[in-house]
């Protein structure tokens, strides 16, 4: 399987999993886990491209970008909601996702 069709895998898993697990509270964590989840699998599939000096620096800056609002997002101590983390989270794993395809 090529690194662009896990990262597609991956984006798609998880955002299948984070909208069915949508609602109460509960739920609401589990989804954000599993978003939060999803984007740290999305980056294990681009470390090797950048050892490899795969990725080009505009998309290194773009990864650098998303980890930014992942990092309060996906925290243990975020002040944000599920639904607004999960919304973070998924804004910048749409941010990356093309990475993989150049």
């Amino acid at each position: 399987m090529t690194s662009r069709n896990i990262l597609l895998a991956a984006c798609l898993g998880g955002g299948i999993l984070s909208g069915c697990a949508g609602g109460a509270d509960t739920r609401g964590t589990v989804a954000l886990a599993i978003t939060c989840d999803t984007y740290a699998a999305v980056l294990e599939t681009l470390t090797p491209m950048r050892a490899a000096g795969e990725l080009s620096q505009a998309n290194i800056d773009r990864v650098d970008s998303a980890n930014r609002l992942v990092t309060p997002a996906c925290s243990p101590d975020s002040v944000l909601q599920p639904a607004e983390a999960i919304g973070t989270v998924t804004a910048a794993i749409n941010l990356i996702k093309a990475v993989g395809d150049q």
